[in-house]
């Protein structure tokens, strides 16, 4: 149940306006939900699509392609967005871009520390 309510306010808007190589991602963001049931575990990409550093981070996830989303599901929350607001709140995300690995009721495995991770490093966080 907190699950669907997690995705619902995930995906209620999350990609306005976003920035030209954020659209790619908000695509696969959206593909990604579309199977959300398929994984236990999600990884919530907490991301401003104009920002640089979240740019960056992006494009290293957008690169790990199935090597990632065949392990996990990809939610992209957007600051963009004001129902996103509050699941910034509830994980307490105050730097972006930070990637938190959370199960099926939401309750958090894994935080990455704020800012850029390499592939590597995301994949081996992940069980």
């Amino acid at each position: 149940m907190l699950r669907l309510a997690l995705l619902s306010l995930v995906l209620g808007g999350c990609f306005a306006e976003p920035a030209p190589q954020a659209a790619q991602a908000a695509q696969a963001a959206q593909t990604t939900t579309a199977a959300a049931a398929e994984h236990d575990q999600t990884l919530l990409f907490f991301i401003n699509p104009s920002g640089r550093p979240c740019q960056m981070q992006d494009q290293i996830i957008q690169e790990m392609g199935t090597s990632l989303t065949s392990k996990v599901n990809l939610q992209y929350v957007s600051v963009n967005d004001p129902a996103s607001r509050e699941i910034m709140g509830r994980y307490g995300v105050r730097a972006l871009p930070t990637l938190i690995l959370v199960d099926g009721e939401g309750a958090e495995l894994h935080r990455f520390p704020a800012g850029i991770r390499p592939a590597e490093t995301i994949l081996a966080a992940i069980p």
